[in-house]
């Protein structure tokens, strides 16, 4: 928007609505020779003199394209794309590139380094690549959020009931689901699941969930018309 702005003010023809691809790749273009200009002096764009040979870029055989850092190495032929075999060379200090990361960051839904640092390898070669994304990714709450590690509660001990022996059915829960529906009489009706549970799972049909169960099962039902499942 600013150099768009700034070009409204010089020229008669004004530009208005949303912002076209050319604009943007200008802009990126823009600021990416900003961030390499203002960086250290070993990443600062040069004329004919050679780098010096304590350059930490000197072994990534870089050249310029308009007015940009790229890399050279080994992937002149391939069948890449031109950003790929020839990326974009930035520091991992600079604010733009913190930036860049965190674009990348939330573009993938807030996935981890691996990922970030692949993503932006397609296009950017950035110095010291691991430190900048990790850096990006500490002041990301919902990925910090969702690395947290868990919490690991001690378990209390077993209640003696599960730990002790006892005759059969001494200890028993009780539980109803449902509701289920019975074709009866060209009607419907609802029935309900007794669970009865213990070191065995009895399972009984009841029509309301205040019928009083009779134990044993081989006793008289008061569901009256809901035999026993078992």
């Amino acid at each position: 928007m600013v150099l768009r702005f700034t070009k409204n003010i010089r020229s008669k023809q004004k530009q208005h609505g949303e912002l076209t691809a050319s604009e943007l790749t200008t802009s990126q273009h823009h600021f990416i020779c900003n961030a390499q200009r203002v960086s250290q002096q070993n990443i600062t764009p040069w004329t004919s003199s050679p780098l010096p040979t304590n350059s930490r870029i000197a072994p990534f055989q870089p050249f310029l394209e308009n007015v940009i850092i790229r890399l050279g190495g080994l992937l002149h032929f391939t069948l890449l794309s031109h950003d790929e075999k020839h990326p974009t060379l930035l520091d991992g200090r600079h604010p733009l590139t913190q930036l860049l990361i965190r674009h990348t960051h939330l573009k993938l839904h807030h996935l981890g380094l691996r990922i970030v640092l692949s993503e932006l390898r397609a296009q950017f070669w950035i110095l010291r690549a691991r430190q900048a994304v990790k850096k990006a990714l500490r002041s990301c709450l919902p990925f910090k959020l969702a690395h947290n590690p868990a919490g690991q509660e001690l378990e209390g001990p077993l209640p003696a009931d599960r730990v002790q022996r006892s005759t059969p059915f001494s200890v028993t829960g009780l539980d109803f689901s449902g509701p289920l529906y019975l074709r009866k009489d060209n009607s419907n009706h609802k029935a309900y699941v007794l669970l009865l549970t213990t070191r065995a799972l009895h399972l009984e049909l009841s029509s309301d969930v205040w019928t009083n169960f009779l134990w044993p099962p081989n006793a008289l039902s008061a569901t009256g018309d809901c035999p026993s499942l078992l």
